[in-house]
């Protein structure tokens, strides 16, 4: 019993004395009617805060209309203050006269119509001449002043006038790179939204940092500057080349049991995959990938990307795939349409959607022993896309805090091609009589991660990936989304999970090294699947687990990765780690 008085004693102690309270009370001393209203004691952790509330509360008096509240003392004792104010009489404006010296009758009218809504709050003249002063700003004139000449009262009334001096007319000039980075002007102007021989907009000029550092391709030197000459801005930026170009690989060592000798095989995919931004001083990105994750698939990647065409506020977006999956069948993607850019690099893209299916070896004889046609089939699909992407992070190769978006959403026809080979089959001359015609498909994918820091010495990286393909009259097998593998569900054979719909949410703990490294100890992937076995639907849950390293050399980054999983109600089988080794190169 002792000793647990002595804890609490101990913790009442430490609560006590860990930090210091400051304890405030407001006292009107002018009217019996603001006298009423004194505040009861409040509490702060430290006496700036408290100084600030106090600053807080008589600001917010003099927008109630008591414009002439000021503090007459402070006295404080230990730890207790009492704070003794004067308020006045509550005034109301009526008035507002601009003095219309230099400017035009139009900018009259809009000063007053910007004093009707301060009308009645003479506490808020302040944030009248700054509203009027960011017109100015945003109409090419940096140096205006807005100011009082004169206030009359009568009976709380007050009549104002003020003085409204816009100074020079300001045009932008031009755009100056002192930095190393090899960039056009015309991408420099629409991205900074700076034309030359346009009015000088004070908030875009605001903007310049920010924008310049969400420019992926390029790092800064020095803080963006202005200068004025003769009624002209020249802005002065110091973009340099940043190493955001990348080269990388990954193989796959994946163990492969023989399901009738029962002898154990390795089987290694591969994952080729460069990228690169800005190599013609355009803004533009291009993207290569060439994977083979199944010794007998192949798949082949290349997207372009162009901010701005000519001066137009938008730029084109192309995304081209072939795939070809055993001896099955071959697949063609085509995606093509505008983009526009906000917030740095992030984009919405709306275009058009071409997809062909074709068949290559067709079983006649499993064909005639089912008695119907195929899972797969020819399809060809046509539709439009909407796509968005985000991409809000501090660091793009190891993020410690941020968030990624890619989203993307097809509404189409989809078209099932008769083929000669199966139609040519005794009885099945008209099989294709009630699927050949024209249907709504709807597609959509999702991927969104969300990085939580963990102060300095880690991040918590959150994902979720879904997909969806509907339509009325079925997904064909040679539609399905393929998933599993390094980059959506680890513990599992690369692209070896076919499903119309899924979804798989992640979480990963990672533990920094320093700016390129980091160990993920561990990840954990969790997923459901819609699967088509032995001819039915079913759900099935999946799950991953493992560990793996990035470490950051003088050759490039090196990541090797440990993973185990478990589908079909199956319980975790260690002896069948799926281990990939992969290498990052920036240049």
């Amino acid at each position: 019993m002792r000793i647990i008085s002595f804890f609490i004693f101990f913790l009442l102690t430490c609560t006590g004395f860990g930090q210091k309270s400051f304890w405030l009370r407001s006292q009107y001393t002018d009217s019996p009617e603001m006298i009423s209203k004194e505040s009861k004691f409040k509490s702060f952790s430290d006496s700036l805060k408290m100084r600030l509330h106090l600053k807080t509360e008589i600001e917010e008096r003099k927008k109630k209309g008591y414009i002439l509240t000021n503090l007459d003392s402070l006295v404080c004792k230990n730890d207790t203050c009492l704070a003794y104010i004067f308020t006045g009489n509550e005034y109301s404006f009526m008035n507002l006269e601009p003095d219309t010296t230099g400017i035009s009758l139009y900018e009259k009218n809009i000063a007053v119509k910007r004093w009707k809504l301060y009308k009645n709050n003479p506490g808020s003249w302040p944030q009248f001449a700054e509203d009027i002063t960011k017109y100015y700003l945003s109409q090419g004139f940096p140096f205006c002043r807005v100011y009082l000449t004169e206030m009359v009262s009568e009976n709380n009334k007050i009549d104002v006038k003020c003085k409204i001096e816009k100074g020079e007319f300001i045009q932008f000039d031009s755009i100056v790179n002192k930095g190393n980075l090899e960039i056009k002007n015309n991408f420099l102007y629409r991205y900074f939204l700076l034309k030359p021989g346009a009015k000088y907009d004070h908030f875009q000029v605001a903007n310049l940092t920010k924008k310049s550092k969400n420019l992926l391709f390029a790092t800064t030197s020095s803080e963006p500057k202005v200068t004025f000459d003769k009624n002209k801005a020249i802005v002065y930026l110091f973009l340099n080349r940043a190493q955001i170009n990348k080269f990388d690989f990954i193989l796959g060592i994946l163990p492969n049991n023989n399901p009738v000798t029962g002898t154990k095989k390795w089987v290694i995919s591969g994952d080729l995959k460069t990228e690169f931004y800005n190599r013609f001083g355009l803004g533009e990105y291009i993207f290569g990938q060439y994977k083979k994750l199944q010794p007998e698939n192949q798949e082949v990647i290349v997207k372009f990307s162009l901010p701005y065409i000519y001066n137009f506020a938008f730029g084109v977006d192309t995304d081209f795939r072939l795939f070809r999956n055993s001896n099955q069948h071959i697949d063609l993607f085509l995606t093509t349409g505008i983009q526009y850019l906000f917030k740095g690099l992030s984009n919405v893209k709306f275009g058009y959607h071409y997809k062909s299916s074709r068949l290559i070896d067709i079983n006649v004889e499993s064909i005639k022993n089912s008695g119907r046609l195929p899972s797969n089939l020819d399809i060809l699909y046509r539709s439009g896309v909407l796509s968005v992407q985000m991409l809000q992070t501090d660091y793009r190769f190891n993020p410690t805090k941020g968030l990624l978006l890619d989203f993307r959403c097809n509404i189409g026809q989809k078209v099932i091609l008769e083929n000669s080979v199966i139609s040519g089959i005794e009885g099945f001359e008209k099989a294709y009589d009630d699927v050949k015609k024209p249907t709504l498909q709807l597609e959509s994918e999702m991927d969104i991660q969300y990085f939580i820091p963990l102060k300095t010495y880690g991040t918590f990286r959150l994902r979720g990936m879904g997909g969806l393909k509907y339509n009325t009259f079925g997904i064909r097998q040679n539609e399905y989304f393929r998933i599993g593998g390094s980059a959506t569900l680890r513990g599992f054979d690369e692209e070896s999970i076919w499903t119309d719909r899924y979804f798989v949410l992640s979480g990963e703990f990672r533990l920094f090294l320093d700016r390129n490294s980091f160990l993920s100890l561990p990840f954990i992937d969790f997923s459901v699947n819609r699967l088509l076995i032995d001819e039915k639907m079913v759900i099935d849950r999946a799950y991953g687990v493992g560990l793996g390293i990035n470490f950051n050399t003088r050759a490039g980054i090196f990541n090797v990765s440990f993973a185990a999983g478990s589908r079909l109600q199956s319980s975790l089988d260690f002896g069948n780690m799926k281990v990939h080794f992969g290498y990052v190169s920036l240049f």
